[in-house]
């Protein structure tokens, strides 16, 4: 049986899969941000105020992805429960782009000098997507076949 997506039995399930694929994951060369996730609108039964904390930090070795936020943050980044489930569980990257189009995703920050030092440009992303070969349809599936397993076992874990 599936757990609620963000529950605390989810996110934990979720941590040891990427346990589990740690050292088959590519290295992607991101900058190092301190950011703050809050994901809006989940339910009562995830999180009391309908808000669940977390944080992604890739300043160290490794990606470092958590629940509960940084004290300073260089980002952060609002998303609505829906969008983040489209992303996190239906691998749909292209969820991104209408959801920030229509304000479901929002940063907050100093952008401007996160630019400057960083090289992140918020405006890039589809850029990257298309890249990457992603579509209006596509899946992580669609262009990595072990983004398709990691996705196959959230799916199946979720609720």
């Amino acid at each position: 049986m599936g757990h609620e997506f963000l529950s605390e039995d989810w996110i934990t399930e979720v941590k040891a899969v990427r346990d589990e694929y740690a050292s088959q994951l590519p290295d992607v060369g991101v900058p190092a941000l301190k950011v703050n996730v809050l994901i809006t609108g989940a339910p009562e039964t995830v999180a009391p105020d309908g808000v669940v904390h977390a944080h992604a930090d890739t300043g160290g070795p490794t990606l470092a992805l958590d629940t509960g936020s940084l004290a300073d943050p260089d980002l952060t980044v609002t998303i609505d429960y829906n969008t983040a489930y489209d992303l996190l569980v239906e691998q749909k990257p292209n969820a991104a782009i209408g959801a920030f189009l229509s304000g479901r995703i929002r940063l907050t920050g100093d952008i401007e000098r996160l630019a400057s030092q960083t090289g992140f440009d918020p405006s890039s992303i589809p850029g990257l997507l298309a890249n990457f070969g992603i579509t209006g349809s596509s899946t992580l599936a669609d262009v990595d076949p072990l983004a398709a397993e990691i996705g196959g076992k959230i799916r199946a874990l979720t609720a």
